[in-house]
């Protein structure tokens, strides 16, 4: 049992673009300035880029295209990943085009849970690898 089991089809297809799709945002854009409504707007280029697209590779040049990005995905695994979704059956692409339209709020709410449970474990990653140094010294 996964942590999606329960969720609409195209969920966890639509969390794992959404993911690429945000890494891609704070490593290739500068939001900077936008710190305290940045998950909003990314909300909002997403909803819009899901109403006027067919399928997944018109959501994401529309997508990128709002954000003034040039390169989806920060390394290979992101690139990978983007690929199979892209390659998946219309029907598929579809079904997460709806998931995105339909159910966006609960979508965010994943990706800042996503989002902040891996930042803290990279600080605690970081945090450990300090120690060890500082052990071995």
């Amino acid at each position: 049992m996964t942590d999606f089991d329960f969720a609409p089809p195209g969920y966890e297809q639509a969390v794992r673009l959404l993911y690429i799709l945000w890494r891609s945002v704070w490593f290739h854009a500068d939001w900077s300035r936008y710190r305290k409504r940045s998950w909003s707007m990314f909300g909002d280029r997403c909803l819009s880029a899901a109403r006027r697209s067919r399928n997944l590779s018109g959501f994401v040049a529309t997508f990128s295209r709002s954000v003034s990005i040039i390169e989806v995905g920060v390394n290979r695994e992101d690139r990978q990943e983007l690929w199979t979704l892209m390659n998946l059956p219309e029907k598929e692409q579809r079904k997460i085009l709806d998931t995105i339209r339909t159910t966006m709020p609960v979508l965010l709410l994943t990706l800042k849970n996503i989002s902040g449970a891996r930042w803290e474990i990279s600080r605690l990653e970081e945090a450990e690898a300090m120690i060890a140094e500082e052990e071995e010294e």
